[in-house]
């Protein structure tokens, strides 16, 4: 029986860091979509410090690193933001 416990919680560890990494991956996206919908209503020349100002406000994440965030407004006009965080262990 006692064998048999260890890679049943095992799996249950693995199941739980699994969950809290997508939620930390859903937060992150939340706070870069927000962050580009509003420097996308902002003028071009305020868009990318209205929209860094936004993201860093609303990510909550605790148990992340950010490596950095970047919004560009694009030849076509458009607005895009990315990020890139990496999850602690």
């Amino acid at each position: 029986f006692a064998l048999s416990l260890l890679p049943v919680l095992a799996g249950v560890a693995a199941a739980v860091e699994y969950t809290r990494a997508i939620a930390s991956r859903d937060g992150l996206q939340k706070a870069l979509d927000a962050a580009v919908l509003l420097g996308a209503m902002k003028p071009p020349s305020e868009r990318v410090a209205a929209a860094t100002a936004a993201f860093h406000a609303g990510r909550k994440a605790d148990d992340v690193l950010f490596d950095g965030v970047d919004f560009v407004t694009n030849p076509d006009g458009s607005f895009t933001g990315t990020a890139a965080a990496r999850k602690v262990m």
